[in-house]
């Protein structure tokens, strides 16, 4: 997709200058077992598109020529080092304008691969990401509240934060700036986390203190040191979730399992080489054909095994949600405080480089939904 910016304020990008080319990969992601850093976007047959053979691809364009790249796959933030030469953090951030979104950090699965796709009202990240660029979601209704700023238009940067919060799945989106921080500007943990809310929340975009804000209600987050609590929750946390959460998911899981013992001891009386043969039987599978006939013309005991089912997958479900909605704080925390010590004390070719980048996602994409 091909569309023309406009600035973070809506003034043209330059005069006569080239679109930017629009980048969105949507299916699924593979981990690399020797580089967290290079993961791979899956094509057919088989094949994938690595990060640093994505590099090499878009240093092929005109180097006038800006990119704009969504990514929606597992593993997806690892493709965020498209911003330095050849993907290599430790090398020099490349000149071309570039900035990227991105449903996952490089180490964590993305919800297009949970059983909540299934549901016929599913969104993920790039769902909202492009819902609030269009101003329609993907069933057509009218998305509002993403300009945070009230400029009257949608940059690229609001559309991720309201992605941030209005996606309740496990995605755990990061940006360009995000990793281009990490490596020009890192802060150990008790510079970051130790730093007092209002203070670092000062420091925000309009969108980035909605972020803040949104997230701590989610997560029942209150007072100076929050960011305390974060930090502590993902670092000592096993898991990281609240106790009411992780109640409901064991009593759900206890449920199905109550559900399951009540189903097997008729199907095993019946079919006993279920409990004792082998899968690669013939009486196995004469087996198993028979529990499935029996399991269907008892229409309670399905119903109430996918119920518990269902109930038990939903549970784990919101265990993630929550743990993946305190790695977005504790990322959009780290960002804060990486970019004011950048800003004020880094070195005035990095500054320029990083500014650069964060008016690349500041920009404006002349999306429209189906009206």
């Amino acid at each position: 997709m091909v569309a023309r910016g406009r600035g973070r304020r809506g003034a043209p990008r330059r005069a006569g200058g080239p679109p930017p080319l629009l980048l969105y990969f949507a299916g699924h992601g593979s981990e690399d077992k020797h580089s967290e850093r290079n993961t791979q976007y899956d094509l057919w047959g088989g094949e994938g598109l690595k990060v640093r053979a994505l590099a090499d691809e878009v240093a092929r364009l005109p180097r006038q020529v800006p990119v704009v790249l969504v990514m929606a796959q597992c593993f997806s933030g690892a493709f965020a080092d498209v911003i330095f030469d050849r993907a290599d953090p430790a090398g020099t951030p490349t000149e071309r304008e570039i900035a990227g979104f991105f449903a996952a950090r490089k180490d964590r699965e993305a919800a297009g691969c949970s059983y909540a796709t299934e549901r016929a009202d599913y969104q993920d990240f790039s769902s909202y990401f492009f819902g609030a660029l269009c101003g329609r979601d993907r069933f057509g209704g009218p998305v509002t509240g993403a300009d945070y700023d009230g400029d009257g238009q949608v940059s690229l940067h609001e559309a991720f934060c309201y992605a941030l919060i209005h996606d309740r799945s496990g995605d755990t989106p990061v940006c360009t700036s995000d990793v281009f921080l990490h490596q020009a500007a890192a802060q150990p943990d008790e510079a970051i986390y130790a730093a007092p809310y209002p203070e670092v929340w000062a420091t925000g975009t309009p969108a980035q203190r909605a972020v803040l804000d949104a997230l701590s209600g989610q997560l029942g987050l209150s007072g100076d040191a929050r960011a305390l609590t974060v930090h502590d929750r993902l670092t000592y946390g096993d898991p990281a979730s609240r106790p009411a959460l992780l109640d409901a998911q064991n009593e759900a899981k206890d449920r199905l399992h109550a559900v399951r013992e009540r189903a097997l001891g008729p199907l095993f009386e019946r079919w006993p080489v279920l409990r004792w043969g082998y899968a690669d039987t013939g009486k196995y599978r004469e087996g198993h054909a028979g529990a499935v006939v029996d399991l269907v013309r008892d229409e309670a005991l399905r119903a109430g095994l996918l119920k518990a089912d269902k109930a038990a997958e939903e549970a784990d479900e919101a265990v993630d949600a929550e743990e993946a909605a305190l790695m977005r704080f504790a990322v959009l925390y780290e960002h804060l405080v990486e970019a004011r010590h950048l800003r004020a004390e880094g070195r005035p070719e990095v500054k320029a480089r990083f500014e650069r980048l964060w008016k690349a996602e500041g920009r404006v994409l002349p999306l429209a939904g189906s009206r």
